[in-house]
């Protein structure tokens, strides 16, 4: 099997995959929904069932009704614990803050423009005044500067990086897990095997870690993979 790295999670990569182009790719849970389900509601555990609250939970519901929307011939490996979302960040030194209870959450918002802008309805919190500025940069400024208590974030952005995420134990954000899609066919054994092994190790701060040294040209794509690799012996 040969790599073919720069493609990313997005459309591209998913539809090389249902082309047979390529015959695995990282791709995000959420958008995978939207893109076999346009307009339905999120796939999530029952709030009566219990254990709902747990995180594995919810990605056992997500797997099950995604395997069900797939087309033919393709599937779904073991989900990663990296997500790549806007969500809310504040100060590494700043007080608790977390999406349950709204606990902690006053004071202006920084958003930067293009960014889901709906924050009541995402984070089911009343939240603001909120702040438009150009960039994630810019909304991560005006938190270390004091010009903002909150920046909604896309959790790879390198800017995330000296900040605290807001926690959601609830996962009132519907998650957009990395998770590999794969070719049924295409894979053997030991390929799928190592495969779980990576997605059982990458985090979102490894994954946002990689795309800061990426974009900034520290490193290449295939240098950061490599060094990745190297941290994190697999079996």
């Amino acid at each position: 099997m040969q790599a073919r790295l720069g493609l990313g999670p997005g459309d591209a990569a998913v539809a090389a995959v249902e082309e047979g182009t390529i015959t695995v790719a990282p791709a995000l849970t959420g958008a995978l929904w939207e893109r076999y389900r346009p307009g339905a509601a999120q796939p999530s555990a029952k709030a009566e069932e219990s254990g709902a609250e747990n995180p594995r939970n919810q990605w056992d519901a997500q797997f099950v009704a995604l395997s069900a929307v797939l087309p033919e011939g393709l599937g779904l490996g073991d989900p990663t614990p990296a997500l790549d979302q806007p969500m809310l960040f504040v100060k590494k030194d700043g007080p608790a803050a977390s999406l349950r209870g709204c606990e902690g959450l006053t004071g202006a918002v920084a958003v930067p423009a293009g960014s889901p802008s709906d924050l009541k309805a995402r984070y089911r919190c009343s939240l603001g005044p909120v702040t438009v500025v150009a960039d994630d940069a810019a909304a991560a400024r005006a938190v270390t500067e004091g010009r903002a208590a909150i920046a909604q974030l896309g959790t790879l952005s390198p800017a995330a990086q000296g900040l605290t995420q807001v926690a959601d134990p609830d996962e009132t954000v519907p998650a957009r897990a990395v998770v590999p899609l794969v070719r049924r066919d295409g894979l053997t054994v030991a390929q799928t095997k190592r495969l779980s092994s990576i997605a059982g190790e990458l985090t979102t701060e490894d994954l946002a870690v990689l795309v800061a040294k990426v974009e900034s040209g520290e490193r290449t794509a295939e240098q950061a993979a490599a060094d990745w690799a190297a941290e994190h012996p697999l079996h």
